[in-house]
């Protein structure tokens, strides 16, 4: 997933999987973020000139934010949403 500005670039709101799946996500950004995957406690930092991934086994179904926290920023965006949902 491409970050410009703290914003998603061409890609989905939402991403759907299934409980037990193998999720990865590459993320690359044109400035440096911080990203967090509520629920399952996960972080990512991506900077220009240097992705980053987020993996993870969906265990707990449910619907999820991955919020971006930038610097100078007090307020937190979500950027994409992960569906888990049950087998």
């Amino acid at each position: 997933m491409n970050l410009v500005d703290g914003q998603p670039r061409d890609a989905p709101q939402t991403l759907r999987v299934t409980e037990g799946d193998e999720v990865v996500i590459g993320w690359t950004s044109d400035r440096p973020v911080d990203l967090h995957l509520h629920g399952y406690d996960l972080r990512a930092s991506p900077e220009p000139g240097q992705p980053a991934e987020m993996a993870f086994r969906a265990r707990a179904s449910g619907r999820f934010a991955v919020e971006a926290h930038g610097a100078g920023e007090h307020r937190h965006r979500p950027v994409l949403y992960i569906e888990v949902y049950p087998k």
